[in-house]
């Protein structure tokens, strides 16, 4: 009679088994870090316009190129502090403010920062 007792709860068994077994393989996984984005306008006035564009350093690292009046968005980026350099700027020309500058990054957010130029 024991066994009949027993084949009841082995019945059950895999369904007590496999939610335990379920979780226990996520264990250990990681979620992506979080991410922000950032979005870089120029905005270029006066006379003999930079006729190249410029381009913008993420971190001392990429070289991207940007319009003289222009919008990019930089997506993926770790969070916290980045520096932006605008390079490539005309000798006519002259970025108003520090450059490079820092920019911090939030998750799940876009940061903005605009580069304002004056040529002439």
């Amino acid at each position: 009679m024991r066994r009949l007792a027993l084949i009841p709860l082995l019945a059950f068994a895999p369904l007590l088994v496999l939610p335990a077994c379920m979780e226990d393989a996520s264990v250990g996984l990681l979620a992506p870090p979080p991410t922000g984005s950032l979005e870089i306008t120029t905005v270029t006035t006066g006379v003999n316009l930079d006729s190249d564009g410029y381009l913008c350093s993420l971190d001392f690292n990429s070289r991207d190129p940007m319009g003289v009046n222009d919008t990019g968005i930089l997506t993926g980026l770790s969070v916290g502090n980045h520096s932006v350099l605008l390079m490539d700027i005309a000798d006519n020309c002259q970025v108003s403010g520090s450059n490079p500058r820092w920019v911090s990054v939030v998750a799940d957010q876009t940061a903005q920062m605009t580069f304002s130029i004056t040529c002439g």
